[in-house]
């Protein structure tokens, strides 16, 4: 409260850039976040040991130190929410397993629609806010710091979302779905429904907006 009894409003989350010591965190904010994600139990599977959710921390902090030489990272609250942007992002490729399989449809559904505009955008890898510190803005405020650089240069913004429970977020931010891409559907193992992974684009401020096919 204000000294005059009306609400104060709370100051706006401290962005910055990733430091080594947020590393440890981030690694944990990232598979935490995504534990109820559809792609992410497709692929890991529901059922995992002790043992396997500490080598995939462990796994995410190995990645995120690579990145943070070729990567636009940012965080707040030392690492309890972060975000990963490719500034120059070429469709990647190279994952086996269900890996290659889900990097592949997701691939060649951003191919269809974007070509080869998707060199010239700004991609969002990563978006992850520990569960326990989620409603606080943290997502909102990393998320409108890598829109507003790419603004500044008049660079579209791309991410895939495979998660529906985040389509109103994103849109909030300007970002529209544009295509989909549907894994597991082919799958004999997998016993519950396809996943499907939206590939979403946000428009520089004052462009028109990308229409799917």
């Amino acid at each position: 409260m204000s000294p005059t009894g009306s609400k104060s409003r709370a100051a706006p989350p401290e962005v910055h850039p990733m430091r080594m010591d947020e590393v440890w965190k981030a690694g944990t904010t990232w598979d935490e976040a995504f534990q109820r994600d559809p792609l992410v139990n497709y692929i890991r599977g529901r059922k995992q040991t002790y043992l396997r959710r500490a080598a995939l921390k462990m796994t995410c902090r190995i990645i995120i130190l690579l990145w943070r030489h070729n990567e636009y990272i940012l965080s707040v609250e030392g690492g309890t929410s972060i975000i990963v942007a490719h500034l120059l992002q070429a469709l990647g490729q190279g994952w086996k397993g269900k890996d290659r399989e889900a990097e592949e449809k997701m691939n060649k559904a951003a191919e269809e629609v974007l070509g080869d505009r998707v060199k010239e955008m700004v991609y969002v890898g990563l978006l992850a806010t520990s569960p326990k510190s989620q409603g606080h803005g943290y997502g909102s405020a990393l998320l409108e710091e890598v829109t507003r650089i790419a603004d500044y240069y008049g660079q579209a913004t791309w991410l895939k979302s495979s998660n529906i429970r985040n389509t109103d977020f994103y849109n909030s931010h300007g970002f529209l779905t544009v295509a989909t891409a549907t894994i597991g559907d082919e799958d004999p193992d997998w016993q519950e429904w396809p996943v499907i992974v939206s590939i979403m684009v946000r428009q520089p401020a004052g462009r028109p907006e990308c229409q799917s096919k």
